[in-house]
């Protein structure tokens, strides 16, 4: 099977690589471009919580996480148990963080917490996923 990268694959993995950079900015203003265009899609949802993580904003991530929770519960089809567990676990730790934090909000090229990537589920959705560094990174088979 041939892997082909959509706009939305695209989008999303640039949105990924500035979290993983640690360019912020950039990394928000891709999330939010995903929530516009692609609102029924989770990875802007997603996208934002690993950046709201990484950002030590951990009620906001708790928050992504519960709308890419409810986009699985609407369309179960596309997620795996496994997938659904992973992102609950990200939820609670987000939550968990969010009660135990100093409100310290970090910038680009700062320190961050983000989310496990060796406990990411290995696919998702209807699509392939190609693993780079323990990340989901998106592809369409054709």
């Amino acid at each position: 099977m041939e892997l082909v990268e959509t706009p939305l694959d695209k989008l999303s993995n640039r949105a990924l690589d500035a979290i993983e950079a640690g360019h912020f900015s950039e990394a928000e203003r891709l999330c939010k471009k995903l929530l516009r265009l692609y609102r029924k899609a989770p990875d802007g949802h997603h996208r934002m919580a690993m950046l709201r993580m990484a950002q030590r904003r951990f009620d906001d991530a708790a928050r992504h996480y519960d709308k890419l929770l409810e986009i699985a519960r609407k369309d179960p089809r596309h997620f795996d148990p496994e997938a659904v567990q992973y992102f609950t676990e990200q939820r609670d730790q987000a939550m968990a963080q969010a009660d135990s934090s100093t409100g310290h909000i970090a910038s680009d090229d700062t320190e961050s917490t983000a989310p496990d990537p060796s406990r990411a589920p290995t696919h998702r959705f209807p699509r392939v996923a190609a693993i780079t560094a323990g990340i989901i990174r998106r592809f369409r088979g054709r």
